[in-house]
């Protein structure tokens, strides 16, 4: 499995839209956002919110086989729930899902990890 991180910003005054975002995707498109998931070949999905007295962003840890065939098919279906689901990332974050790109191979600039003695 491979995984891919991003950052996104959550656009000025549009932070409560957010959460009604997410608890809608998952209250009420649970199943759709399950398919989703399922056809693009995502195995795992987290998203953290980082709030700050200035701005608030996302942090989207995904993980699949192969991360750019999966935002491939999530930015290029026709579906119900995946049009709907861009726009409303587009809406919340000014950013159009169909212009992020994976790089590969990940290649960490810093790591640090205890050494046991």
């Amino acid at each position: 499995m491979t995984t891919v991180t991003f950052v996104a910003l959550i656009l000025p005054g549009m932070d409560e839209a957010w959460r009604r975002f997410i608890q809608e995707m998952r209250d009420l498109h649970g199943n759709e956002y399950h398919e989703s998931r399922r056809r693009a070949g995502i195995t795992e999905e987290a998203i953290w919110l980082v709030e700050s007295a200035s701005a608030a962003w996302i942090i989207v840890h995904l993980e699949a086989m192969d991360p750019s065939a999966a935002l491939k098919e999530l930015t290029s279906s026709e579906l119900p729930f995946d049009q709907w689901y861009r726009d409303q990332f587009r809406a919340l974050h000014g950013l159009d899902l169909s212009r992020l790109f994976v790089v590969e191979p990940h290649q960490p600039i810093f790591k640090w990890h205890v050494v046991e003695s």
